[in-house]
């Protein structure tokens, strides 16, 4: 009885330790899954699999991009994080285990690279250094942020929360600029400057009226204003013979003294009043190139002396004010009303129609004409700017961008900007007989070193077509470019080929590129051409649902609406081109040809 007592007590210790041993297995189990369930949308094709690793079999399922997910577990297998979705079914960043992917990632600050993702993510010692990128195999948002795989399992995020915030920032020069010391009353310009294209550390900053100053140490300033750095030179084009002002307020007294047409004037500051642009160009001297207000006399506010039209370039809602609420009234596209006043505001132009009577969304035609033929014209593409480059056909010389800029003005061509191109082609109004669009691709540089002061002396207007995700001109300088008259469209986000890319991936290039410029610089981003001029079905389809309302392609050919407004002839600059070949581009869209010949290099991919 002793014996069976003392049996029965050890086998109900075993049973206890083995609970126990049991219980503690379960409990490590659980304390290495994540906390919580997370949620992940992706922006790629991935791939299920039943089972993880080697062992994984497809089951013919697949997230696709946009869609959002669930996450219980993650693990690593061979270098990979796989991800489950429940019921033994996982996805993974393996680039072998589903459809090629590629991105760029670039970046002007540095960011932290981690090894694995949520609870698993480790960060490492690693970094993307500040202007440079790296090679993306897959995108997701996780949790609320943006995550790029840059490696094998290594990923990154442009969120600050997971990356070093410095009490330093870094400040990039686009010109020679002078340092002040002092604020406000006390500032003064001292003879030390920075020079152009430079960087420089500032720890705080200053907003007085519209210009930021940044402190570079102890009491030293800088800002980016170009009017308080002399330094840097602009100019304006005045092309007919304008009166020179007192002021550009409504008291404003004209005087006896006139600028010459055909002639460029050193700016000293710009100012806009009520839609009108004026130009300082010496002490109490202004002039405008609005004709209503140089014709208009003295001391009276500005007010058109003559009709002003403006075509409709869409359906249209009628508003109370610019951005205030809409009416019930709507106008129809193409139609043409008369405006008495008009005002930009976050890049869109609003036009008065008399009253509380307000319209966006239009182009002032003032004295374009309806043509009984299909109106064609030259879109002309360059890339970058530079001398020495005699075995690059995609480098013009700054020398003969000048001469053919100042052929252009000279035979009288009027350059279109992008809006102007649209209601061009879909009204068959034109403002002149002779018409070009100038364009520039991939955002260099050499086009605000170089060619800034070029465009300003020839009067000139167009397009720069950016890729979003590299380096090259800096905000600053595409904001200056952009109030110079040059427009800043889209050339997608990575300039890769979208003929073969997926659409999904082609709507990401797109729509990405045009999202950045809009907030970025507070505009509606229209057009946009196509890397290496390559498209296919999908491309205008996605273009379109991307609201774009313009695409360009490179073909011989001048631009019109039988082309289709997503696939518009665009002819390249070649460098080495004589005046007379120029000129034939420019009236033909092609190159001219010899003897079967083709004259000027070929258009090289």
């Amino acid at each position: 009885m002793e014996k069976k007592r003392h049996f029965c007590w050890f086998l109900g210790l075993l049973v206890i330790l083995l609970f126990g041993v049991i219980g503690t297995a379960r409990g490590q189990a659980q304390a290495a899954a994540p906390g919580a369930t997370n949620s992940l949308t992706v922006h790629q094709v991935l791939t299920v699999y039943s089972g993880t690793g080697k062992s994984a079999q497809a089951t013919g399922e697949s997230v696709q991009p946009g869609q959002q997910v669930k996450i219980g577990d993650m693990t690593t297998v061979d270098g990979y994080s796989w991800l489950g979705l429940g019921d033994d079914r996982w996805i993974s960043f393996d680039p072998s285990a589903n459809p090629t992917y590629e991105s760029r990632l670039w970046t002007r600050t540095p960011i932290t690279i981690y090894r694995g993702l949520g609870g698993h993510r480790i960060k490492t010692a690693d970094s993307i250094a500040a202007g440079t990128g790296k090679t993306v195999t897959a995108y997701i948002d996780l949790d609320g942020s943006p995550w790029y795989q840059v490696g094998k399992d290594e990923w990154a995020s442009t969120s600050s929360r997971y990356n070093p915030v410095s009490a330093q920032q870094t400040l990039q020069l686009s010109f020679t600029t002078t340092v002040y010391t002092g604020t406000g009353m006390q500032r003064r310009a001292t003879s030390r400057t920075l020079p152009a294209l430079s960087s420089v550390t500032y720890t705080n900053t200053l907003t007085e009226g519209s210009t930021t100053w940044y402190n570079i140490g102890n009491d030293d300033w800088v800002t980016t204003d170009p009017a308080y750095n002399p330094g840097f030179e602009q100019y304006v084009y005045v092309p007919t013979s304008v009166p020179i002002w007192t002021t550009y307020t409504a008291n404003r007294i004209k005087t006896a003294q006139i600028v010459s047409g055909n002639t460029n004037q050193v700016l000293q500051g710009t100012v806009s009043l009520n839609g009108v642009k004026w130009y300082k160009i010496g002490v109490n001297q202004w002039i405008t190139l609005d004709s209503a207000t140089s014709s208009a006399a003295g001391q009276k506010p500005t007010g058109p002396t003559a009709k002003r039209i403006v075509t409709l370039l869409g359906t249209t809602n009628i508003f109370t004010a610019p951005n205030g609420a809409a009416i019930h009234r709507i106008l129809k596209n193409g139609t043409q009303w008369r405006y008495f006043t008009s005002q930009v505001i976050n890049g869109s132009t609003w036009y008065n129609l008399g009253g509380k009577q307000w319209v966006t969304n239009a182009q002032d035609t003032t004295n374009w004409e309806k043509k009984a033929d299909t109106i064609q014209f030259p879109i002309l593409m360059y890339h970058e700017l530079a001398d020495n480059q005699p075995n690059n056909s995609w480098y013009v010389p700054v020398r003969e961008f000048a001469q053919e800029m100042q052929w252009l003005r000279d035979n009288g061509y009027y350059f279109l900007n992008t809006q102007e191109a649209y209601t061009v082609l879909t009204t068959n109004q034109a403002p002149s007989d002779k018409l070009v669009w100038l364009t520039m691709d991939d955002g260099y540089e050499s086009w605000f070193t170089k060619g800034l002061p070029i465009i300003q002396q020839n009067g000139v207007h167009g397009t720069m077509f950016l890729i979003t995700n590299t380096g090259g001109l800096t905000r600053q300088q595409a904001v200056i470019m952009k109030e110079n008259g040059m427009d800043i469209e889209s050339h997608t986000v990575n300039h890769f080929d979208l003929s073969q890319l997926p659409d999904y991936q082609q709507k990401q290039e797109m729509l990405g590129a045009k999202q950045y410029l809009d907030s970025t610089y507070q505009q509606n981003t229209t057009a946009i051409a196509y890397p290496y001029g390559n498209y296919n079905d999908a491309t205008k389809t996605e273009a379109a649902a991307s609201g774009y309302t313009l695409g360009l392609r490179i073909h011989d050919g001048l631009a019109s609406k039988d082309n289709g407004l997503y696939s518009l002839n665009r002819i390249k600059v070649s460098p080495g081109l004589t005046a007379a070949q120029f000129q034939y581009l420019v009236e033909h869209g092609k190159d001219q040809e010899v003897s079967g010949i083709v004259i000027g290099p070929p258009i090289l991919k």
